[in-house]
């Protein structure tokens, strides 16, 4: 279907332009999103969600811009599975551990990419925390650290090791949730 008539049609009769760009993209577009999240039902979501941005947006979207309607339900697509993804994935790593045990071979390409990423966005928010739970949850992302080796090496016991583990996780949670509620 051609670009500049979806464009009319979505300024015309959004419910048509959108009923003809879910029938031709449904599945493709779900094909996409499943890559990134793994799961048919995340998948199916984050298509959804789409587009009813596209319906919310469409006086805007149906204006000429640098992308083709195609190239914008596919990267709108990507991003909105990528943050299903990391909002699973990641709730799961602050929870528990922070790493799960799957080597990178085992992982997608775009999996090891989102991995890395919500990392760096924990270290990020840790790097923030009062000093003895930023020591503790760093020693346990970086190096896997017993409760005991913390104890060991920050020179308290292993009691203090784990309330300060238990809180600093509590916080990372609660802002995780939040600044993912807002992607």
């Amino acid at each position: 279907m051609r670009d500049d008539r979806i464009r009319h049609l979505l300024h015309a009769s959004p419910a048509t332009a959108i009923r003809l760009l879910y029938e031709d993209y449904y599945h493709k577009l779900k094909s996409i999103a499943l890559r990134y999240t793994g799961d048919e039902e995340s998948a199916a979501d984050a298509v959804q969600e789409v587009f009813l941005s596209i319906w919310e947006n469409a006086g805007r979207i149906s204006r000429e811009h640098e992308y083709s309607v195609l190239q914008y339900l596919v990267k709108a697509v990507r991003n909105r599975a990528i943050s299903h993804y990391r909002q699973s994935a990641g709730t799961t790593m602050v929870s528990e551990t922070f790493l799960d045990n799957t080597s990178a071979d085992e992982m997608s390409v775009e999996g090891v990419i989102i991995r890395e990423e919500t990392i760096d966005e924990v270290r990020n928010l840790i790097a923030t925390f009062p000093q003895k739970e930023k020591e503790c949850l760093m020693m346990k992302l970086d190096e896997q650290l017993s409760t005991q080796q913390m104890a060991e090496r920050l020179n308290v016991t292993v009691k203090a090791v784990e309330r300060s583990l238990t809180s600093g996780r509590k916080r990372l949670k609660a802002l995780w949730m939040v600044l993912n509620k807002n992607n």
